[in-house]
């Protein structure tokens, strides 16, 4: 009875923390990683989150995906899925998509 009181405090303490400290939730939840942009997979994060290539490979088939040129982007989610999003599924005008590549250039 104790134990299980003390899990339901626990649980309750740490959802108002995170609640408020941004810092705290990321340490909890974790973020999104990007594991592919533009078609080129991004070996740092793949290693960082423990990813195999089968593993992001069997994701992409999932998706309707048969080539790594086809994807635009995936990502890594919080709970484990890996979403993947093809280039005819995005539609980014001109000039959002070079300043992300600017962004994604200077932060790699």
């Amino acid at each position: 009875m104790v134990a299980a009181a003390t899990l339901l405090v626990m649980n309750y303490l740490v959802a108002e923390v995170s609640g408020w400290n941004r810092s705290f939730r990321k340490l909890i939840q974790g973020q999104p990683s990007l594991l592919v942009h533009d078609g080129k997979v991004i070996a740092l994060h793949i290693a960082r989150e423990h990813v195999t290539m089968d593993e992001l490979q069997c994701s992409l088939r999932e998706h309707g995906i048969v080539s790594l040129h086809e994807v635009a982007l995936a990502v890594l989610e919080v709970d484990g899925t890996i979403s993947c999003l093809k280039y005819d599924e995005i539609q980014p005008s001109a000039a959002t998509h070079l300043a992300r590549r600017k962004f994604l250039k200077k932060h790699q």
